[in-house]
């Protein structure tokens, strides 16, 4: 079956702006795949500060709930923007066309923003280890990088939306 479709795929090749098609679908489901796995990332971050919460709940201590609740509600409401955005590629004949340079700004854009969940992922386990130590700036700290990765992730929609 496969040796079916690459056959199709190389007559297809031979007709001409179909090879940019096939880039371009690429391209969708690339990005589809790095949303995916982008709102999963978000999911277990915010799965590793609900284990947290239910550690200091354990120990009695109810001050730092309230904070960790709000992380938690911002962790999962970006992940669900994440997942449902509209993809960063169109079709041939979608809505939205984005181009070579264009989708290299936003792997670019992609790139950075994965670094910065690796940072919250790091702050998280670092508080995680000192929880008795200066928590409540750790929480503040952890509450401002998901606030900037939120807005971040605006920042990226509006690059998409740009290419209309």
């Amino acid at each position: 079956m496969s040796d079916l479709i690459e056959s199709i795929e190389k007559i297809a090749a031979k007709i001409p702006g179909y090879g940019g098609y096939i880039d371009r679908e690429k391209s969708r489901d690339t990005d589809k795949r790095l949303r995916e796995y982008i709102s999963k990332r978000l999911l277990g971050i915010k799965d590793s500060i609900d284990r947290m919460k239910a550690e200091i709940m354990e120990k009695g201590i109810i001050d730092y709930l309230s904070g960790l609740d709000g992380i938690c509600s911002v962790t999962e409401r970006l992940s669900n923007s994440v997942l449902y955005s509209p993809r960063g590629f169109g079709g041939l004949f979608g809505d939205n066309k984005v181009y070579e340079e264009e989708l290299e700004k936003l792997y670019n854009f992609d790139r950075n923003f994965l670094k910065s969940l690796d940072e919250l992922d790091e702050r998280i386990n670092k508080a995680w280890e000192t929880q008795e130590k200066d928590f409540s700036a750790k929480i503040k700290e952890m509450r401002l990088i998901i606030n900037e990765i939120e807005s971040a992730w605006k920042d990226r929609e509006d690059i998409l939306n740009s290419f209309q």
